[in-house]
């Protein structure tokens, strides 16, 4: 039922309630807060309540939704950092094969394999620090200490 067919339904159950010298007497003047004013903001208050809870009910399955997509992301995010890394070892290791068969020894071809793997973690590292300085929001701190400048500035005398 809809909250106005509700309020309706509530105001007409009311109405109907009411003693018949009640009901039947409507000289209230126009700025008398009588019962029809605390019977309509009864009704007001059950309504806000049910509109809060259903739109309280929404937010908690739309929460459970987005809490199982979190949880499949993160599966997904990892099967393909196993998978990736399991591309990596084997590209790796043709490499390491690669060279073996071009006569270099097994020695010096794992050494290389290790130096690639190094170098590519030093660029990750790099990636990381370089992004890192966004974490703290810098655009918006600058920002905020320009207004705060601002707004001293204009309360000097």
């Amino acid at each position: 039922m809809s909250s106005n067919a509700a309020h309706a339904t509530r105001v007409a159950g009311e109405g109907a309630a009411q003693a018949p010298h009640e009901h039947a007497r409507d000289d209230h003047a126009p700025g008398d807060n009588g019962p029809g004013l605390l019977a309509s903001a009864e009704v007001l208050w059950d309504d806000v309540r049910v509109i809060a809870h259903e739109h309280l009910r929404l937010v908690a399955l739309e929460a459970r939704r987005a809490g199982r997509s979190l949880a499949w992301l993160l599966i997904y995010g990892i099967l393909a950092g196993g998978l990736s890394l399991g591309a990596w070892a084997g590209a790796l290791a043709a490499l390491v094969l690669w060279l073996i068969g071009a006569g270099l020894p097994a020695s010096g071809a794992l050494l290389i394999a290790a130096l690639l793997n190094l170098a590519a973690a030093a660029l990750c590292v790099l990636a990381i620090r370089r992004r890192s300085r966004h974490l703290g929001f810098p655009a918006t701190l600058r920002s905020l200490e320009r207004d705060r400048a601002v707004a001293a500035a204009a309360q000097r005398p």
